[in-house]
């Protein structure tokens, strides 16, 4: 008894440890994500108009996205059955078809998709929660 309880000690410290050192990761299968915000960040110095700016992408792409869903089926397909998805760590990457084509690409925060461009100090992320 005292073996098996140094063995399984040990095993729950060496996952510990794994999942602190490599970041544990959510696995997207079998789940389904759907629109939740947009996040987007300004330099420090950005100018009044450009706020605005920013606040009017911001509300058109939470218009157009509002009814976005991503299902990702344990078969690696999508949920229209159309396209193909795969996980590596923290990227989910999902692919036109049975091609190697990526059509999109998330990273996983949690029980969230996020996906988005940086440039220029500028910072516009779709974020999407697993649905429930």
């Amino acid at each position: 008894m005292k073996k098996f309880f140094k063995a399984a000690v040990a095993l729950i410290a060496v996952v510990v440890l794994a999942c602190a050192f490599a970041g544990c990761t959510a696995n997207v299968s079998g789940k389904t994500y759907e629109f939740s915000d947009v996040k987007i960040d300004l330099p420090k110095d950005a100018t009044d108009m450009q706020k605005a700016a920013a606040n009017l992408v911001k509300e058109t792409l939470k218009s157009a996205s509002g009814s976005i869903k991503y299902t990702f089926k344990e078969d690696g397909k999508m949920g229209s059955g159309l396209n193909t998805w795969k996980q590596s760590g923290k990227e989910v990457t999902i692919y036109v078809g049975e091609t190697e084509t990526v059509a999109e690409k998330f990273t996983v925060n949690g029980s969230k998709l996020e996906q988005g461009k940086e440039q220029g100090g500028y910072s516009f992320i779709l974020v999407f929660t697993q649905a429930k």
